[in-house]
Formats: structure tokens, C-alpha cells, sequence
């Protein structure tokens, strides 16, 4: 036998005729090059169990050559640089091996997309998965975080999704996935098939520039003055020490500027830039400088404008989280934005305000349109026990989102039922004694009656969620002013609704946002700092993968 089909890796390949290609055994229509560096890559990205397998028994191999090449009492020799480098990603493949175990079990999981490009230009995709155990605890993990090395077209991206899930064997539990509303993402997952929806923090972000741009001239005055105290220190001396004259107790602040691609950050620009508006303008009016002028209207406007956005603002960041529900609250969070616009209206601001607050009712009603009609939202919304059937503006769209739900629930039902139907067997029905009409047990049977489900599994689903719906409200707060889980609520009654429980599984995993992936990125961005720039793409996938998924507390005794 050649040296080549001595190695272990041909336990999980055979070579085709040619004998320059060869087929993998598990994905027989695939075929690769015979060269043992392509056979074991393939195995590391289509079939982690056995790359595992075949990097134990090499381990166990080069062991053994050791062993005998230096006996007990010999000193080894140290590794080479490629040996080292093969030890150093051990860990991020042993613990990834472990991750894929711990969601083996999982029947739905849900993900968020995005891509980035780092300091040094390269390009990265991320994708996060999360999902509900059977104790329903919400769990989130990285799935990859590595170099996109292609154009961003929606083929490239597909491609890279669907090896993502198919090394990690989830693609055909993937519930729902969220992205920004790119056009390129939202064809790959259109033609993947999985159900989407845009980000929600990205939509406001759009909602919220489109109505800033009514101002723009303003806000760039704002820019202005902001960049020149942030580079020059003798211009931030002053205005420091004019906030110190003013309140010696209290500490000076800086000016803040914001970042193009998030709104937020224009409105953190502007409460700092109102909070200190006498100490700018006291020191501006010393400098030598020709800095823009801002008349008594743009300032009236830019305190009004921080109480408008105020509430996009408190909505981007509830919506933002992933250690709890957020699906759930997608319809609530749209109605309480639109009527928060109705309630601005009448608060007398100034024609530009006015303005700007219709802008933004504007942006809500067609960048979230139909959000009410949507089934999976529509469920999510009244499988949380705080909110139910009562926040939907539309009763018509709550009357059919209440019939979906039972419908499925009867689904549910009915598999159970079959699951747990007793198959006839002739030894288990001699078994059973025959007694008299007059055996107690007889009669007994007779009071109690021999059927113990009653009713079709839609009556069944009917009789649950409408004691489900009747069941008091969770309130949104507890006494300590602190949000309350609707998954905490739910651990604890899901064995009066436990149907319910189980539809709760498949719809209680989604996020609203794709801030999970823009966490992963922010991570990384601090990986490749000034000093690391030379850090190869897959030292900076491995690094955030670690970074992300092993145990916060394991180093804690």
C-alpha cells in the first residue's frame, strides 16, 4: 500500500478511477483532490466528528512513534513551529466539537447574521445561534466568526451560511434568522429558504436618519463645533475649566461625536451638546475662531429634538438584548413608537420639530408595516405572559393570530396523542384479568369511565389557551423596579400549559435584532487593536470564537 492510503483519513474516503480525485464517504456526491491536506480540511468543515477522530488517532500515533524512537528516561525532542501551531488550535476545535454536542438535542434555533470589515480590511462574516433548552433557559453561542474572503454577493453569502449550519448539523432546525434588510443577505436567505426579517434596530436606524435629514444643515453645525474642541487641546482646556467656573463640585464633561452609521450616537451628541449649551457658548464666543453661529431656534430645537428621540432610543436599546426575549415584543414596541409620535404632536414644539415627529410616524407606519400580520410575531406576542392578546391595535389581526395559535397547538396535540398511544399487543391484553359486572373494579370503571382524554385536539388547544389567556397578567415590572422574565413566568406554569410550553420552544428563540452579531464585531475590532494588526484571519476567528463561547465563570473557584 502507498504511503498516502496508509493514512487514517482513508478510513472516510475511496479514491475514484482517475485516481486524482477522491469521494467522501458521507457526502457521496462530493469529490476532492487526493492530496492529504484537502481530504482532512473537508472533514474539519463538512464533518466535525471525524476530523475529531482522525486528530485523536494521529495524536495517539505520533505518541506512540515517540515512545518508541526515545524511551522512558529520554528527553524528548521539543515540537516544531508547526506542531505548535497545530497544539494551538486544539482548543477552540476540542471546544467547538463540545458545543456542537451540547446542541444536539435542540429542536429549534434561531440566528442573526452580519458582515464587517476590520481595520486592516478584511472581511468578516458572523453568525450566532440561539435557542431555548427544555428548561427554558434562552441560550446564545457563536457559530463562526471568520474571514469572508469573497465578494458579498447573495450566492457567496448562501454559501457560507449553509457550510456554517452544516457543520454544526442545525440547517434543518433553523426557525427564523435576522440580518439588516441588505438586499444581498436577503436574497441568500430567500433562496436558502428560512424565514427573515430585517433587523429592527436597523429599521429605526433608518426611520430615525431619514427625519434627521430635515436638519441636516443644523446638526452639521453641531459636527463642527464638536470636531474642533476634539482636536484642538487649548479649545477643550477652556470649555472644561468654564464648566469647573460654573459648578467647581461637579466633574467637567467632554463633548461627544457621533458615529455616521448609528443614530444613537447624533442623540448622545446632542444631550451632552444642551447639558453644557452656556459653557460652549461662553467659550466659543472667546475663541479666535470662524465656528458656525447657531441662532436661538437651532438651540430651542435641539433640546425638543432630545426629548422626541428619546423614545426610539429607549426602544432601539430594550429591543437590543439576547439573554431574554425580544421577538415578543416587536408589535408592542411598534404601537407604543406610533402613539409615543401622536403624543409629541401635541406638545407644542416648533414647525421643524412637528416635522421631524411626522417624519418619524411616517417612517414607523411603512418601514413596519403589517408587523401584526405577521404569524411567528403575532404567536411570540401572546406566548408572553405579559402582554397576551392585549396590545394588538388590530382585534381583527389578534382574532386570527389567537386561531393560528390553536391550530398549531392542536398540531402539537395530536402528535403527543399518537406518540403515546398504546400499540395493540395480544400479550399485554392477556394480561389483563377478566372480572364480573360485579367486581368492584368493574363498577369502578363504569363511574370513572374507561376513556381518559376526552375531546378532538382542537377542542383540547381551545380549552388551554383560553385558560392560558384568562390567567392573570405577568406585570411588566416586579418590586424592584426591574423587568419581569416572561421565560421565569413560564419555568414555573409549564406544567399547567405544557402544550403550550412546547409551541413556546419554537418561537420563544427569536431575536429582533442583529445586535448579537454587531456584539461579535466589537470583540473582534478589539482583538485587532494597533499592535495586532499582523494577526492572521483565522488566529482572529479562532481568539473570538474562544472569546465567546467558553464559560465566563470558569476560571472562578
Amino acid at each position: 500500500m502507498s504511503r498516502c492510503n496508509s493514512s487514517a483519513l482513508w478510513e472516510f474516503f475511496q479514491k475514484l478511477d482517475n485516481e486524482k480525485k477522491a469521494k467522501c464517504n458521507s457526502c457521496e456526491l462530493n469529490s476532492f483532490k487526493t492530496s492529504i491536506a484537502n481530504l482532512k480540511t473537508h472533514l474539519k468543515r463538512k464533518h466535525l466528528n471525524a476530523y475529531i477522530t482522525i486528530c485523536n488517532t494521529q495524536s495517539r500515533n505520533s505518541e506512540q512513534s515517540c515512545e518508541q524512537e526515545h524511551p522512558a528516561g529520554d528527553v524528548k525532542p521539543q515540537a516544531s513551529s508547526s506542531s505548535d501551531a497545530a497544539s494551538a488550535s486544539t482548543p477552540a476545535v476540542t471546544n467547538s466539537f463540545t458545543k456542537k454536542e451540547e446542541i444536539n438535542d435542540i429542536e429549534y434555533i434561531s440566528l442573526t447574521t452580519d458582515l464587517w470589515t476590520s481595520r486592516v480590511n478584511n472581511a468578516y462574516i458572523a453568525i450566532t445561534g440561539h435557542y431555548l433548552t427544555k428548561d427554558l433557559v434562552l441560550k446564545t453561542f457563536l457559530l463562526k466568526c471568520a474571514e469572508f474572503p469573497d465578494t458579498d454577493s447573495s450566492a457567496n453569502i448562501e454559501d457560507a451560511l449553509l457550510e456554517t449550519t452544516n457543520e454544526w448539523n442545525v440547517t434543518n432546525k433553523i426557525n427564523f434568522i435576522i440580518s439588516d434588510n441588505a438586499a444581498n443577505i436577503k436574497k441568500a436567505i430567500s433562496n436558502i429558504g428560512w424565514k427573515h426579517y430585517g433587523c429592527f434596530g436597523h429599521t429605526l436606524n433608518l426611520i430615525v436618519q431619514d427625519a434627521l435629514h430635515l436638519v441636516d444643515a443644523s446638526l452639521d453645525k453641531v459636527k463642527t463645533i464638536v470636531r474642533y474642541f476634539k482636536s484642538s487641546p487649548a479649545a477643550l482646556e477652556k470649555l472644561l475649566k468654564a464648566q469647573v467656573h460654573e459648578k467647581p463640585d461637579v466633574t467637567p464633561k467632554r463633548l461627544v461625536q457621533e458615529v455616521p452609521t448609528r443614530w444613537n450616537s447624533t442623540l448622545a451628541m446632542l444631550q451632552r451638546f444642551v447639558e453644557i449649551e452656556d459653557q460652549i457658548c461662553a467659550t466659543v464666543a472667546i475663541l479666535k475662531k470662524d465656528l458656525p453661529i447657531l441662532t436661538t431656534e437651532e438651540w430651542t430645537m435641539f433640546h425638543e429634538l432630545c426629548k422626541v428621540l428619546k423614545p426610539f432610543d429607549e426602544a432601539t436599546k430594550a429591543m437590543s438584548g439576547e439573554d431574554y426575549m425580544t421577538a415578543s415584543t416587536i408589535i408592542v414596541m411598534t404601537r407604543c413608537l406610533k402613539e409615543s409620535c401622536d403624543q409629541l404632536l401635541q406638545e407644542g414644539f416648533s414647525v421643524i420639530t412637528n416635522n421631524i415627529i411626522l417624519a418619524l410616524r411616517t417612517g414607523v407606519d411603512k418601514r413596519l408595516e403589517g408587523v401584526e400580520k405577521s404569524g411567528t410575531f403575532s404567536i411570540c406576542t401572546i406566548l408572553d405572559p405579559r402582554y397576551k392578546m392585549n396590545v394588538f391595535s388590530d382585534t381583527n389581526e389578534a382574532a386570527k393570530a389567537k386561531k393560528t395559535l390553536e391550530e398549531k397547538l392542536a398540531a402539537i396535540i395530536r402528535l403527543r396523542h399518537e406518540e403515546t398511544q398504546p400499540q395493540p399487543s395480544t400479550s399485554v391484553s392477556a394480561s389483563i384479568p377478566v372480572r364480573d359486572k360485579f367486581s368492584p373494579f368493574t363498577i369502578l370503571s363504569n363511574i370513572v369511565g374507561t376513556q381518559q382524554v376526552k375531546g378532538t385536539p382542537l377542542s383540547r388547544a381551545i380549552k388551554e389557551v383560553d385558560s392560558y389567556l384568562k390567567d392573570d397578567i405577568l406585570p411588566m415590572f416586579n418590586d424592584n423596579g426591574k423587568f419581569n422574565c416572561p421565560l421565569q413566568w413560564w419555568r414555573l406554569n409549564r406544567h399547567i400549559y405544557p402544550n403550550l410550553a412546547i409551541l413556546l420552544r419554537k418561537h420563544g428563540n427569536i431575536m429582533a435584532t442583529s445586535v448579537p452579531c454587531e456584539r461579535i464585531f466589537s470583540k473582534t475590532g478589539l482583538t485587532i487593536n494597533n499592535r495586532r494588526t499582523q494577526l492572521k484571519t483565522n488566529k482572529v476567528a479562532q481568539l473570538t470564537y474562544l472569546n465567546v463561547n467558553l464559560d465566563p465563570k470558569r476560571f472562578k473557584i
